[in-house]
């Protein structure tokens, strides 16, 4: 099986989180990089010491979405409302 290293991240979750890593070679030559957080299906992976999701991307999608409707709603003049 070929790895795609453009798409492929390695992540260290553990004591050792934060150390030195050695450089990570898949079996077709081509180095896989290392990264502080990844997502997978939708959900965000922390490195960090326990295993942690972030979901700050979440909140800003969601606060993105609320804007754009608050935003249309308020250039509404009162009487087209009805």
């Amino acid at each position: 099986m070929v790895i795609n290293s453009k798409k492929s991240f390695c992540l260290r979750i553990g004591q050792r989180h934060d150390m030195q890593y050695a450089s990570v070679i898949s079996s077709s030559v081509q180095v896989i990089q290392w990264t502080t957080e990844i997502r997978y299906l939708g959900v965000y992976i922390v490195r960090s010491r326990l295993s942690k999701c972030s979901l700050d991307i979440c909140k800003w999608s969601f606060y993105r979405a609320a804007n754009a409707v608050f935003g249309k709603l308020g250039d509404m003049h009162p009487k087209t409302l009805y």
